[in-house]
């Protein structure tokens, strides 16, 4: 479950309902021996309330069923407000097929998933930023950059392409004079990256419609990326651009070296204007 409201809320209706059930909560905030319940025997059926925070944290023997709620709520940067923020979102098809593995790892088990197959296989293939650097070093990654030229030019992931665009709508184009092949479609992984993410969602749609099979996108976008991983395994080079007066980024959300010509409308160093 996404939240600890909703625990409350499952407990209190499993616990009246059913005195054989133990009902065990799973968050961030209990405390170590409130969290280590969850290991003790009873003769009483378990029932473990997780938040997926806290499921990713701990592996816990003996799970027979797991039922996904199919939600997350997940860390994310608001450039415009300058606040992190956690909001509820749909987890990734990696995501929902990881909680399936969950049940079933000493004896048969069951995944009941509370959203449909055609919802399952619609999902985004998210990367989270600790994982994106294997990614793109594996030579059958194509790396392509979703946002416009100007924001490519002063910086990006080594080995990206550049759709040379001014606007989204520009991108179908690049796409068909790109001409990728069969092959690529097929067995290529094809790996994008926006700033927040959401020209990404956009893109990865329009992929998948076109017969791409291994799509992948950067969760959180490059902020995410910025602010999580260290400058020294990082394989970002320059600044990016961020929705908050158009100024620009660097390792650890610092200000960056450019800002947004208000006459050209092109990137000019912040020392320039």
């Amino acid at each position: 479950m996404p939240s600890v409201e909703n625990h409350s809320v499952l407990g209190q209706r499993v616990g009246q309902e059913n005195s054989t059930t133990l009902i065990l909560p799973l968050y961030g905030r209990l405390t170590q021996a409130e969290q280590h319940r969850i290991f003790q025997n009873t003769s009483q059926r378990k029932v473990i309330v997780s938040t997926n925070l806290a499921e990713t944290s701990l592996t816990i023997p003996g799970i027979r069923y797991v039922i996904d709620s199919g939600l997350a709520r997940t860390s994310r940067y608001s450039p415009k407000n300058r606040v992190q923020r956690l909001p509820v979102e749909p987890i990734a098809q990696s995501s929902a097929l990881q909680r399936a593995g969950r049940a079933g790892r000493v004896a048969p088990g069951v995944c009941i998933r509370l959203y449909s197959e055609e919802s399952l296989q619609n999902r985004r293939e998210y990367v989270e930023p600790e994982n994106w650097n294997d990614l793109i070093h594996d030579k059958k990654t194509i790396i392509i950059d979703t946002r416009n030229n100007y924001e490519y030019s002063i910086g990006t992931f080594k080995n990206s392409l550049n759709p040379n665009t001014t606007k989204f709508r520009e991108f179908p184009k690049w796409l068909k004079k790109n001409k990728f092949t069969a092959h690529e479609k097929n067995n290529k992984n094809i790996a994008m990256f926006c700033t927040g993410g959401i020209r990404c969602e956009k893109a990865s749609f329009f992929l998948r419609n076109k017969g791409f099979k291994n799509v992948y996108q950067l969760k959180g976008g490059i902020i995410n990326y910025l602010s999580k991983i260290n400058k020294k395994r990082s394989l970002w080079k320059g600044d990016c651009f961020v929705f908050d007066n158009r100024v620009t980024v660097k390792h650890g959300l610092k200000v960056g070296n450019f800002k947004i010509c208000p006459g050209c409308r092109e990137p000019i160093k912040s020392s320039e204007s």
